[in-house]
């Protein structure tokens, strides 16, 4: 497990543009139209998978970069209902998977940690990349976050439950352990 350090992010994201560049440039001087895109490493960006809803589980598979990530749980949903929101999970499928299950996981490229009981200990996280968000069953009196970790390189599925517990105690000892399962889907922040 190597979660992604904030310094290590803004150097990746340093080098990314400097390639750009470099990339724009070649393009340029050779007088191309216009440039290929290339795929970015693996590093740069992150499986995850969408549904629709909880109780939805067609797999829609998306690749988001670390912004993409941030945004898509940056964004809160009015919703008076929670189980009309929409769901997302930190993983990649097997080809072929079509449906939520921990038989179809390949991998997991983030941690999670809900911490409905206890707030997150910055302490713990400091030197982790992470991002935090309430869950919309918050209260004023009864705060609830959630914790999202990218992590430098997916875990493969059977080694996900070890992961998830040795970082539990790690970096979030609060947190709730029904987040170790692979298939775990978590709602996209929304409010009332």
């Amino acid at each position: 497990m190597e979660p992604l350090t904030r310094a290590e992010h803004a150097r990746r994201e340093a080098e990314r543009r400097r390639q750009d560049k470099q990339d724009a440039a070649s393009v340029a001087e050779a007088g191309e139209d216009e440039a290929t895109a290339e795929e970015p490493g693996a590093a740069d960006t992150f499986t995850i998978t969408l549904f629709a809803g909880v109780d939805r589980p067609t797999v829609q598979a998306q690749t988001v970069s670390l912004d993409e990530l941030a945004q898509l749980l940056g964004r809160f949903e009015v919703l008076e209902d929670k189980r009309r929101g929409r769901c997302w999970s930190p993983t990649r499928y097997a080809d072929g998977a079509t449906s939520r299950g921990n038989a179809g996981v390949h991998s997991v490229s983030c941690l999670v940690f809900d911490c409905d009981r206890v707030p997150p200990d910055p302490k713990r996280l400091e030197g982790a990349c992470w991002i935090g968000h309430t869950t919309w069953s918050r209260t004023p009196e009864r705060p609830k976050r959630r914790v999202v970790i990218p992590l430098a390189r997916p875990v493969a599925a059977k080694r996900w439950r070890d992961v998830w517990l040795r970082a539990r105690a790690a970096l979030c000892p609060e947190a709730h352990p029904s987040c170790k399962d692979p298939s775990r889907q978590y709602y996209l922040p929304s409010v009332t």
